[in-house]
């Protein structure tokens, strides 16, 4: 404990400082009031204490010794409630006053406002001339500002009226004040020269609160709708109408605020006014307090202690017992409750009690006319009224002059237990003939003698049939050792499903937009208030659109702000612990959660302080702690919390702390740096230092990207697209925007296939980016997207131009998996020119390399594993060229390799292409359990692509196997997208497979014009994979219709398969055509001929002799010798 004296640090419940002998109660940091030794938090404040507060507080002030550390804390955003006071006629004052008289006049007019001013806890910002301008929230927020300035408006108004007398019989003068009042969002800062410096609020608030002092009559109070709207249940108010104001563009609705009206809480007002959202979520408490109410009736008492932070529903809970009880004839129910304002007044709850449920005075009423009927309410009770009226009369300010009644010769020792034993009897009196429920409500501002009073109460339960049910905030600690008959109820947060009741419930039962509702729940964390207010702020504004049984949005949403009603309550709780604000500012700039690790580096204090701060934090229940530092996480208890933080920050200071986090993350963290490049962009970003965003944002794409995460590396990319503009530097941005291109590009073709518009568009701008900056690795980059592109649209001679341009580049470059990379595109690129020989020879010069570097599993330029793209493609190149075995082997190989190392993308293009394979050398059972792995394992990652092409075979696969309509179907389907999306390359492989299906099993027709229409693309495209084969099966269908008619064309279209095929050194396609032909030749005479060349082709193949194809040429060999 440090001593407030001389700083001497003594041990913890020291009563005298061990150094100079000062007493140790504990001196607040904020408002110096001397706490008993052992509090926790300050009892006149409720700034939080502990052993290291002076040194906690010197470190906040403390500049910060670093270039890093350089961080504005000039100024603040608040929520405020303003008040401009004026004198009317002021100068008619100055033209009859002595200038000494006018000055002591203002001055005791200053005085008697000031004092008001002080009861409710304002602060006087500065007096001008005759004029006051009052804040209400700041230094020190309160939950109910704008309640206290209207309240001390009234206030002021009575008491000069009261003071004038004085003011005549001293000056030979009356005065009169009007008042204005307007609460808004403002900057407060230092303002003025050395040695002149003023806090001032500015902002067009003030402004607007002195004009409004302007409008407003002598002795009347001017308000304006934003500070009404906070207020309006509380007081009576007469509406003036919409006023223009100099200064001001728009109108502004004020009013004239006439007085207070009698209700105390927020449910009173809301009581006979609106109907009240449902009490949800709480079924568990009111049946607890329904069992302990019948125990009551049955002669056992007990004491409830109902504990949880502002919101979470106290008084509504209490509000269901208390009209459950209501209901039944023999109960006596005894409602208390505590004001914020009145926390020294002794016996407040129990005076207002008498004044305003019990006798209900009227304001207007006479003292004389109170008492009398105070006299019969102490009579009820059997107490002597020349003892007691005078005792009650003292702590409901009443006056006994004209009355027969004279003050008490008590101490104030033995008022009190005169009262408190007057006030148990009464309790003790009526539980003798009725069940009693004694309710205190708000105990955290009960007054001391009160306390006093429910301690006795307690103690004495036994001797009660009573129910005692007791609220309070979490910061209130009981001074009452547990018992037997207390029974502590603290609340927790609401769960997901009863926020949503809420919300159907406020809504009317309408629908709310799923992320509306989310962004509720995330924002509210299950506080019924919170719910409440969020949800009608949301609903009452320009986000959602009301239709006939919902709402829809009105465009994109963003992050909801903080609704009015709440800004003065969570500016409130961070007020309370002012000297920890700092840190949970910069918690709050680095996000909801944060580590010990993050926060030190961050902090402006050292460690020690740094700890101790957020030690109170957790305390105060504003953070939730996770574990032990170092290794501890803290988060904001509420996100409302989080964002009330933030927003009282600066928008310079947002950007320095920003900027502070990026460094600190960046240069003291660098391992979460790499784990979590996200956020460091996002700190960047929110530092406005676009450059280093950018870079960030693309690593973090990069990152995500890796792990399959592709529509988040898209997000990733996104934003740092956002601030390419804000770059000013051309080479710069041109740099910056490549390498996010780098990364989008190649998801756009993971994500919606190879044909994508997007993919293409970013592929086509790295290269002119690439070209302007001299980058040959973004070349490279964008050459091979452009290459995948050109492939699938059908133009595979500029895709292979595209790729030997790669190769040039890569050998230049250097690197080997660079080459890698080439070659296999150029492997790519030539199996759809037709070129297979070519094409084996890259893709095995791949293979190669593959092997010979070791790269990992995760190519830097592609998503899959480089070998495994290399291998499966040269799998289904060497069964055209007449290699099925080995063709079986690589493609069986690729998918092994591609499970083992569980990459997704490798996964489905190795099983896509085996499925190929396994149609082409008739393995149709296998090639049906392969294609659902494939279409499965797409669908999983999201890769729309695979999933397409591998239903297409998966039709083809059902048709063989017997399921012919489905399998129809989904062929059919398949194709139809495929073109839908300008995927023509690759198309003859489907439309193939589609019309070999449609000749197995007769419907010749309907093949006929399914290879019509494939043949018809033939034009579009460059693509010569499996043209051969539509020829042949042109033949094929043709002939199955109509042999004779269609003679000319069947042998034409025969001949062009055998040349194309022929062409293309394809063997397995070739020996197909001269099945056709030997199949076909015998009605023509030459079966013969073609016999021979069935044999000669027959006799190049070295393997695969049980594959369907050479078992069908063997078969029809054999027949025809």
């Amino acid at each position: 404990m440090i001593c407030t004296k001389c700083q001497f640090e003594n041990p913890n419940g020291m009563k005298f400082c061990g150094n100079c002998g000062t007493p140790q109660n504990a001196a607040c940091p904020n408002c110096q009031f001397e706490n008993p030794p052992g509090f926790k938090f300050c009892g006149s404040c409720g700034q939080a204490l502990s052993a290291n507060t002076a040194k906690t507080a010197a470190a906040a002030e403390a500049p910060p010794a670093a270039s890093r550390d350089k961080v504005s804390l000039e100024g603040q955003r608040r929520h405020l409630t303003v008040m401009f006071c004026d004198l009317v006629g002021s100068t008619a004052l100055s033209n009859r006053l002595d200038p000494e008289d006018l000055r002591e006049l203002v001055r005791q007019y200053q005085g008697v406002c000031e004092k008001v001013i002080a009861r409710y806890e304002g602060h006087v910002a500065q007096f001008l001339g005759d004029g006051i301008l009052v804040y209400f929230g700041h230094p020190i927020a309160h939950e109910d500002d704008a309640h206290r300035a209207v309240s001390s408006g009234l206030g002021i108004i009575e008491a000069i009226q009261a003071y004038n007398d004085h003011l005549e019989e001293a000056f030979g003068t009356r005065i009169s004040v009007r008042i204005g009042i307007h609460t808004g969002h403002v900057v407060i800062g230092s303002m003025g020269g050395d040695g002149q410096s003023q806090q001032l609020a500015l902002g067009v608030t003030p402004n607007i609160a002195a004009r409004l002092e302007g409008l407003a009559e002598s002795n009347t109070l001017i308000i304006s709708e934003n500070t009404h709207n906070l207020i309006k249940r509380y007081f009576n108010s007469e509406d003036k109408g919409q006023h223009a104001v100099k200064g001001i563009s728009e109108p502004i609705q004020v009013y004239r605020v006439i007085h207070e009206n009698m209700a105390r809480t927020r449910l009173e007002v809301q009581g006979d006014t609106v109907e009240m959202t449902p009490l949800v979520g709480r079924d568990n408490e009111i049946d607890r307090l329904y069992d302990l109410w019948e125990e009551a009736k049955a002669g056992r008492s007990n004491v409830v202690l109902l504990s949880g932070e502002p919101g979470l529903g106290k008084s509504r809970i209490i509000q269901s017992i208390v009209q459950h009880t209501a209901k039944e004839e023999d109960a006596w129910l005894v409602f208390h409750h505590c004001s914020p304002y009145h926390k020294q007044t002794a016996f407040y709850p129990i005076a207002q009690l008498i004044s305003q449920i019990a006798l209900q005075f009227k304001p207007d009423e006479p003292d004389a006319d109170k008492i009398k009927r105070l006299e019969g309410f102490l009579l009820q009770f059997g107490m002597l009224l020349d003892e007691m009226l005078p005792l009650f009369a003292g702590i409901m300010s009443l006056s006994l002059v004209g009355s027969v009644y004279r003050p008490t010769p008590f101490s104030p020792e033995q008022q009190k237990q005169k009262l408190i034993g007057a006030l148990l009897k009464m309790y003790i009196d009526k539980s003798q003939d009725q069940t009693i429920m004694v309710v205190y409500e708000d105990l955290q501002w009960m007054d001391d003698l009160t306390l006093e009073l429910v301690t006795q109460l307690i103690n004495q339960c036994s001797a009660l049939k009573a129910l005692i049910v007791l609220s309070f905030r979490t910061e209130f600690a009981p001074p009452w050792r547990m018992q037997g008959h207390i029974v502590p109820m603290p609340l927790s947060n609401l769960p997901h499903d009863a926020v949503g009741q809420i919300i159907s419930k406020l809504a009317k039962g309408k629908s709310v937009p799923d992320e509306v509702v989310e962004q509720i729940v995330q924002k509210t964390d299950g506080i019924p208030l919170f719910v409440e207010e969020l949800t009608k702020m949301v609903l009452g504004s320009e986000i959602l659109i009301e239709q006939d049984d919902s709402y829809v949005l009105n465009g994109p949403i963003s992050a909801l702000a903080i609704p009015s009603t709440l800004h003065d309550s969570l500016e409130a709780r961070l007020d309370r612990m002012s000297h920890t604000k700092q840190i949970a500012q910069m918690g709050a700039a680095i996000g909801r959660e944060f580590s010990y690790d993050l926060i030190r580096v961050t902090s402006m204090m050292d460690e020690e302080a740094t700890h101790e701060c957020l030690n109170q934090l957790v305390e105060a229940e504003l953070l939730i702690q996770r574990g032990f530092p170092p290794n501890c996480k803290y988060k904001f208890r509420h996100a409302l919390i989080q964002d009330a933080a933030y927003q009282s920050l600066l928008k310079t200071q947002r950007r320095q702390f920003h900027e502070r986090i990026a460094l600190a993350i960046t240069q003291d963290l660098p391992e979460y740096a790499e784990q979590k490049p996200e956020v460091v962009a996002h700190h960047y970003e929110r530092a406005l230092q676009p450059r280093k965003s950018v870079r960030y944002w693309a690593d973090a794409g990069s990152k995500v990207k890796k792990h399959l995460a592709y529509d988040e590396s898209l997000n990733y990319i996104a934003r740092g697209m956002k601030h390419l503009d804000k770059i000013e530097d051309t080479q710069e941005r041109a740099s910056c925007e490549l390498s996010l291109l780098m990364i989008q590009a190649p998801v756009f073709f993971m994500t919606q296939g190879f044909q994508s518009q997007k993919g293409y568009e970013a592929s086509l701008r790295m290269k002119e980016l690439a070209s302007q900056l001299g980058d040959d690795m973004g070349m490279f980059k964008a050459l091979r997207g452009l290459i995948t592109h050109e492939i699938f649209a059908g133009h595979s001679k500029n895709a292979l131009k595209y790729a030997r341009n790669a190769l040039v580049i890569a050998e230049s470059l250097g690197p080997l998996d660079l080459q890698m990379e080439a070659y296999r595109l150029i492997g790519q690129a030539s199996i759809y020119t037709g070129d297979l020989v070519q094409a084996l020879q890259a893709l095995d010069r791949s293979i190669e390399l593959y092997e010979s570097i070791g790269v990992d599993s995760t190519s830097r330029l592609i998503g899959a594993d480089p070998g495994v793209f290399s291998l499966i493609q040269s799998s289904h190149v060497c069964w055209y060229l007449g290699y099925p075995d080995q063709a079986l082997e690589r493609a069986r190989r690729a998918a092994a390799r591609a499970d083992e190392i569980e990459q997704p993308f490798s996964q489905a293009l190795s099983k896509f292409i085996l499925i190929m394979v396994l149609g082409y050398v008739g393995d149709y059972k296998n090639m049906l359990h392969t294609a659902r792995d494939c279409v499965e394992i797409s669908k999983e990652f999201g890769i729309i692509m695979f999933v397409m092409e591998a239903e297409s075979m998966l039709g083809f696969a059902e048709i063989q196997s017997g399921d012919v309509e489905k399998g129809f179907e989904r062929t059919r389907q398949a194709i139809i997208w495929r073109l839908d999306h300008g995927l023509i390359g690759g198309l003859n492989l489907h439309a193939a497979y589609l019309c070999q299906a449609y000749l197995d099993t007769g419907k010749y027709e309907q093949g006929l014009n399914a290879l019509n229409e494939a043949l018809s693309y033939v034009d579009k495209s460059e693509d010569q994979l499996l043209l051969s084969e539509l020829y042949r099966l042109n033949a094929e269908l043709l002939h199955a219709i109509d042999s004779d008619l269609h003679k000319n064309a069947i042998v034409k279209s025969l001949e062009e398969s055998l040349s194309i095929a022929q062409n293309q050194e394809a063997v397995a396609l070739e020996i197909r055509t001269n099945m056709s032909m030997v199949r076909i030749g015998k009605k023509y005479g030459d079966a013969h001929k073609e016999l021979a060349l069935l044999q000669q082709t027959y006799n190049e193949f070295t393997q695969g002799f049980d594959t369907k194809d050479l078992k069908e040429a063997k078969a029809l060999l054999e027949g025809n010798n």
